[in-house]
């Protein structure tokens, strides 16, 4: 009767575990632009919109660039810095100590993406504005038009920042944050499952005794 009792309170806290860490999160994006024409090798920065619903976290961002034979793919080199408002430095002038510094994220080269601290939220219906410190290849832009309402391109060529009504080619992901929701340590739990059961069994053994 114990080791029953034993096998069905783990396996109650299995699933109370399970309830509680259920609702996996998917990640979305959040804004991008996929249209444009390649640019030269300047610094790239993109304003970015965030759509409603948010707010947002585990992010990550890229830029496109062109290959011959392959065609458009993402790019992430160097650091990437996410702002909460314009920069009108050099690239070689980003830092945590920038003005409206939010959070910072490491390249991981050509089809990869700048990935930020899981941590790192952006609020909803928001610009925001993100500068790369360093070249990203062949990147692609629009500047022929303005596709993406969102924002705006910047580029840095040697020793100046400048923008333009155009977009660069990119994309912001994320996943819409959690609620903030007080979930019971695992201890817990398994006294909550244990006294659930205590309860039961006590009610059936005084059914039995009748």
């Amino acid at each position: 009767m114990f080791r029953l009792h034993a096998r069905i309170t783990r396996g109650l806290v299995v699933a109370l575990l399970a309830l509680a860490g259920s609702g996996a999160r998917a990640q979305m994006t959040l804004a991008e632009n996929t249209s444009g024409i390649q640019f030269g090798p300047a610094v790239p920065g993109q304003s970015v919109t965030t759509p409603a619903g948010g707010p947002f976290n585990s992010l990550a961002f890229n830029f496109f660039q062109f290959e011959t034979g392959v065609g458009s793919q993402p790019v992430a080199n160097g650091t990437l810095f996410l702002l909460s408002q314009a920069y009108t430095g050099t690239p070689a002038g980003l830092s945590s100590a920038t003005a409206g510094f939010i959070a910072q994220a490491t390249g991981t080269g050509v089809g990869g993406a700048f990935t930020f601290d899981p941590g790192v939220t952006l609020q909803d219906s928001t610009q925001y504005f993100f500068y790369a410190n360093t070249g990203q290849g062949s990147v692609l832009s629009n500047f022929t038009g303005n596709p993406y309402a969102g924002g705006n391109a910047y580029f840095a060529s040697p020793g100046f920042i400048s923008f333009a009504p155009a977009d660069f080619q990119f994309r912001l992901t994320g996943q819409v944050a959690p609620a903030q929701t007080v979930i019971p340590e695992p201890g817990t739990l398994a006294l909550l499952a244990s006294g659930i059961l205590s309860v039961g069994g006590l009610a059936l053994r005084r059914r039995q005794t009748r």
